[in-house]
């Protein structure tokens, strides 16, 4: 049953992929979608709660599948200057797969936060890929280069990225990956030797990925935030019990949205729905994000 639900989804999404890619995210109906995957719209919406997740859910399966790739190439027998050639080369192939299809997401400008924060984790793989790599073949004399490194050869790949967009054929990927790791270890010698002060730091690339998981918590607990106002204002309860829980939802918003936070505070006003079964569900989910 689990295989058959697998494909099925597999389908739609990669069927779905083609018609995006051809008509565009907004041109493409999901009726078009379902036809094409041989399946009913309602079918679609088993598994996808809208057009907007399945595009979602597309993005996500080709980075699950390129962070496969990857690593898969990571723990290739190769020397580490190697490994970061293959690490790009199978970038730029899986990429040049879809590359109709993220060429209409440039065009449509379509970044919402979900869609961000799923790049974000390739990034992170990528980052911790290339630093291992690369303390692996320069030693501990890199480590304060690595973001810059990093940055440096994002810059690189996406200014060849424009090029090859123009024409795909102009550059062979197996050539651009060896080319781009060669730039990338000539940049990362030339501040070695001249002792150049970096400018990023290691805990910055990790704050920024924080800054976006954040963001994505934020985002869900807004969501339980909601349900939860809505709950109440459908309970029988006196419009004086009313007033102080929606009060007490009120101020866990503000407080969610504050840098630090107040734990302490937070559990008390939680203590204040214990008694609503009906909230209890949602209770639970806010103390697994705050870790309660």
């Amino acid at each position: 049953m689990r295989d058959k639900y697998k494909d099925k989804k597999t389908k739609i999404i990669q069927t779905a992929t083609v018609l995006f890619s051809e008509k565009g995210f907004h041109a493409a109906s999901m009726q078009e979608i379902a036809d094409a995957s041989n399946v009913s719209k309602g079918t679609i919406y088993t598994y996808f709660s809208s057009k907007d997740d399945l595009l979602y859910s597309i993005i996500r399966y080709y980075i699950e599948h390129v962070v496969t790739k990857m690593g898969e190439a990571f723990e290739e027998d190769l020397t580490p200057k190697e490994k970061f050639s293959k690490l790009l080369r199978v970038l730029l192939n899986e990429r040049y797969q879809y590359n109709e299809f993220f060429s209409m997401i440039h065009q449509e400008q379509i970044f919402s936060k979900k869609v961000k924060q799923i790049f974000i984790h390739l990034h992170e793989h990528s980052f911790n890929w290339l630093k291992l790599l690369l303390l692996e073949e320069f030693g501990e004399k890199v480590r304060p280069y690595i973001p810059e490194g990093y940055i440096l050869f994002l810059s690189i790949l996406r200014g060849y990225l424009r090029v090859k967009a123009y024409d795909e054929k102009i550059i062979n990927n197996d050539q651009l990956a060896i080319h781009i790791t060669e730039r990338v270890y000539d940049l990362l010698h030339a501040m070695i030797d001249q002792q150049v002060s970096p400018i990023l730091t290691e805990q910055f690339m990790h704050e920024i990925h924080d800054s976006f998981e954040n963001t994505r918590n934020n985002d869900s607990l807004e969501k339980i935030l909601k349900e939860m106002t809505l709950i109440v204002q459908s309970l029988s309860l006196s419009i004086r019990e009313t007033k102080e829980l929606l009060s007490s939802i009120d101020f866990l918003y503000a407080e969610f949205k504050k840098k630090d936070p107040q734990i302490f505070l937070i559990k008390g006003v939680l203590a204040n729905f214990s008694q609503i079964k009906e909230i209890a569900p949602y209770r639970i989910q806010i103390e697994k994000f705050l870790g309660l």
